[in-house]
């Protein structure tokens, strides 16, 4: 299969040259009708000389043929590419201009003869003499007033005429090649020019796979590889942009993934290390104390219990990113009730945890419903939950819920230390936590998990905080429309 290039020379070739082709059709035709539309003029004329010169000799009545006719105006120019004949009536020669005595008579029948008198005009044939194409005229022959006494043939060779076309021939076939040709180096140069970007974009393609499939290729240095700009400013210098603005999405997500398993081996490390060295002291150490042996065996098991909570939550999240294609399996949901649901499960946790200087509220409950999946809601409301129970364990937390026709918000507001300004655009990143949470334990997965799986629902999350001021997250859901009736704790019993 030919390439793009060369299909768009083929193309543009093709268009030149039959335009070059046309052009000359046209030209050739115009030409060949131009000058054998001046011959027959030119012949025209001729006969009205012939014409007169015989009438002038033809006189009396009834008229008479003089023994020889001497055509003064014809013999005076002494055309070699005239023919003359003048016959009768009854198809007698009278006169034939000077020649060959073995000359053949102009090749006109009896019968056009015959019609050329009954129609009483000039026509015109067009007949090949002696290997020349050779335009005739025949016209009627009158004396005394309008007694028909005969018929003029008056004959010119076209040979000037056909060597005039066929060098107008040769010269547009000539130039139809040298337009080939160039239509061709012009296709190429083109092509070559429009294609550049396209030619540069594979060579940037092909670079970055060649770097990336060799045994030590380094991601990194091919994804920062990007195509030169061009002077373009239509569909070309856009694909150009838009390929390297895609390079550079490749380049930073490529960075984040290193970055998340650079941090997720740092945060499996450190448990993984805090286990093995407790072992490796119970296993060294027989003669430890049982309280000292019981503390070292605990530490193992606290650390492996983080460890398998980091694990959930990074199997978690890399379900949640690759769980968009099940989004046409969302059902519809009674968000007011998940709400319930989770304002229970806050109670519980306050009471395991002991935060006896923490209370739940929910309030502004209604009914409504969204599309989506119930347990994944769940899962997104309760890590703002724990959140807040992490960072605000003192103070009020609300749970608070509020409609519009097109969207349902969740609010979560904690009356906690709040967030500094420096850390607020970063809490959804993947294992950051800032400098104040870095004591506390977790895996600075949560809120990634949350915005990944509310984005999945059609939704956004939104974030107030300042220090000191507390901190207030905004699940803000598409609504579905004709929500039926909720179960739920009508507004005058949802505080608590």
């Amino acid at each position: 299969m030919r390439s793009l290039r060369h299909r768009l020379i083929i193309w543009t070739t093709s268009l030149v040259f039959a335009l070059f082709a046309i052009l000359s059709i046209v030209t050739y035709y115009l030409q060949s009708h131009s000058l054998q539309d001046n011959a027959r003029q030119t012949l025209a004329r001729e006969v009205l000389v012939v014409r007169a010169d015989v009438q002038q000799q033809v006189f009396g009545y009834p008229p008479i043929w003089p023994d020889g006719i001497r055509l003064i105006g014809i013999n005076a120019i002494s055309d070699p590419g005239l023919t003359v004949e003048v016959r009768g009536v009854a198809g007698t020669l009278r006169y034939k201009t000077d020649s060959d005595p073995n000359d053949a008579p102009l090749p006109i029948t009896r019968s056009e003869d015959l019609q050329a008198m009954s129609s009483g005009t000039t026509l015109y044939y067009t007949r090949t003499v002696q290997g020349d194409r050779t335009l005739i005229a025949v016209t009627p022959l009158m004396a005394n007033g309008n007694e028909l006494i005969g018929v003029v043939h008056v004959a010119r060779s076209l040979s000037e005429v056909d060597a005039a076309l066929g060098n107008l021939k040769s010269l547009l076939v000539i130039m139809n090649l040298v337009a080939l040709a160039l239509a061709v180096f012009g296709g190429w140069f083109l092509t070559r020019s429009a294609l550049a970007p396209l030619t540069q974009i594979a060579g940037v393609a092909n670079a970055i796979t060649q770097s990336l499939t060799k045994p030590n290729g380094r991601t990194p240095e091919a994804l920062r590889m990007r195509v030169p700009p061009v002077n373009e400013t239509g569909e070309l210098g856009n694909l150009v942009e838009d390929v390297n603005h895609m390079l550079a999405a490749l380049e930073r997500y490529d960075e984040r993934q290193r970055h998340f398993i650079a941090d997720a081996s740092h945060e499996l490390r450190t448990p993984l290390t805090t286990i093995r060295g407790n072992l490796d002291l119970v296993r060294r150490s027989p003669d430890l104390s049982p309280e000292e042996r019981a503390q070292a065996i605990q530490d193992a098991a606290d650390e492996s219990s983080r460890m398998a909570i980091l694990i959930n939550d990074l199997l978690m999240l890399a379900r949640a990113e690759s769980s968009g294609a099940t989004r046409k399996f969302f059902a519809p949901v009674e968000i007011d009730a998940v709400l319930v649901d989770v304002f229970r499960l806050a109670h519980e946790r306050i009471q395991a945890q002991d935060l006896r200087h923490l209370a739940v509220q929910l309030v502004g409950l209604e009914p409504a419903q969204v599309a989506g999946d119930a347990m994944q809601l769940r899962q997104v409301f309760l890590i703002f939950v724990d959140n807040a129970l992490k960072y605000a364990p003192t103070g009020t937390l609300t749970l608070g819920m509020s409609t519009t026709p097109s969207r349902v918000n969740i609010t979560f507001a904690d009356s906690g230390e709040g967030i500094a300004p420096k850390d607020l655009p970063h809490i959804f990143d993947r294992f950051y936590r800032a400098d104040t949470g870095r004591d506390r334990e977790g895996s600075g997965l949560g809120l990634a998990i949350a915005r990944i799986l509310v984005e999945q629902h059609g939704g956004a999350i939104t974030v107030e905080s300042a220090p000191g001021r507390g901190t207030t997250f905004t699940v803000a859901l598409p609504r579905l429309s004709h929500p039926p009736s909720s179960g739920g704790l009508p507004d005058e019993h949802a505080d608590r």
